[in-house]
C-alpha cells in the first residue's frame, strides 16, 4: 500500500526508472540521488549501461577521521544561529523546525509555535540559514522560538 516505502525504497523505483532509460540511450549516464531518513543519510548513484571495471573503494580512514572530530555539546535551548531548517506544511499551519548553535558551539533543536504560525511563515519568506534565533523551554520541556532574524 505504501508504494515500495517507508525508508529507503522509494530510491529502488528511481533506479529502475533510470535503467529504462540507459538500456534507450545506452552511451548516456544517469544519477539518482536519494534521501532515506531525517537529516541523517543522503545516496548518489551514477549509472551506465557501458560496463566499467571495478574499482574498490573504502572509506574506513575517511570515516574514522569523523569519527574522531569533537561532538558539540547538546544544550535546551537559548540564542543560536541557524545551521539547518525545514519548515513543515503538512498540519493546519506551518511549523518551523532548526538545528541551532549557540556561542559555546552547543548545539540544539527548536521549532515555532503551530498555535502561532507567524513566524514560520516569516522565516519562509525570509532566509533563515545563518539567520539568528531565541529559544525557551515550554512547559512540555520543548524548545520553541520567540525571535529570529534573518540571515544575510
Amino acid at each position: 500500500p505504501f508504494f515500495g516505502g517507508a525508508g529507503n525504497n522509494y530510491s529502488m523505483h528511481a533506479i529502475a526508472s533510470m535503467i529504462r532509460a540507459l538500456r534507450e540511450q545506452p552511451d548516456a549516464n544517469g544519477f539518482v540521488g536519494a534521501n532515506g531518513g531525517f537529516l541523517s543519510k543522503y545516496s548518489v548513484g551514477i549509472y551506465s549501461a557501458a560496463p566499467r571495471p571495478f574499482a574498490p573503494f573504502s572509506s574506513n580512514a575517511l570515516q574514522a577521521t569523523v569519527d574522531g572530530w569533537a561532538k558539540p555539546d547538546i544544550v535546551q535551548a537559548g540564542d543560536g544561529a541557524i545551521e539547518t531548517y525545514t519548515i513543515d506544511y503538512s498540519g493546519k499551519t506551518p511549523v518551523a523546525t532548526v538545528v541551532a548553535r549557540d556561542q559555546s558551539g552547543g548545539r540544539f533543536v527548536a521549532q515555532t509555535d503551530a498555535e502561532h504560525p507567524a513566524l514560520a511563515e516569516r522565516m519562509a519568506q525570509e532566509e533563515p540559514l545563518g539567520g539568528r534565533i531565541h529559544a525557551t523551554l515550554n512547559d512540555k520541556g520543548r524548545a520553541v522560538i520567540d525571535r529570529f532574524e534573518a540571515g544575510s
